[in-house]
């Protein structure tokens, strides 16, 4: 039996799409992505190549390690946020909750328990 959400990106026009299927719901979900120009309206095509040349000279090491520090700050982001919802809670428990987020409750309580109040 299938534990895990299974995730497919398809090649379509608009560019890609994510299929989504949970083991526990037979509906397959299709979203478009949004394409590079409209994710950055704001930015002007001048600025935009510029962007794009730098990240082409970027050895696999350096994306790899900027990968890793977006990583980094999004779950330094996620652990703030949950302190400010949950101040009372430990660190522990904050982890746990981050946990939950990541990966989802129910893997979370199989690999780490159930979350203490």
């Amino acid at each position: 039996m299938l534990l895990a959400s299974c995730f497919a990106l398809v090649k379509t026009n608009p560019p890609l799409a994510i299929v989504s299927c949970h083991p526990y719901n037979p509906i397959m979900t299709i979203k478009c992505l949004p394409t590079w120009r409209e994710m950055n309206m704001d930015t002007s095509p001048e600025a935009e190549a510029v962007l794009i040349e730098g990240y082409r000279r970027m050895t696999l090491k350096q994306k790899f390690e900027q990968v890793e520090r977006l990583n980094r700050m999004g779950r330094a982001l996620a652990m703030s946020g949950l302190r400010r919802r949950y101040p009372e809670a430990s660190e522990e428990q904050i982890r746990r909750r981050l946990a939950g987020l990541l990966l989802g409750e129910e893997l979370a309580t199989k690999a780490y328990g159930t979350l203490e109040c």
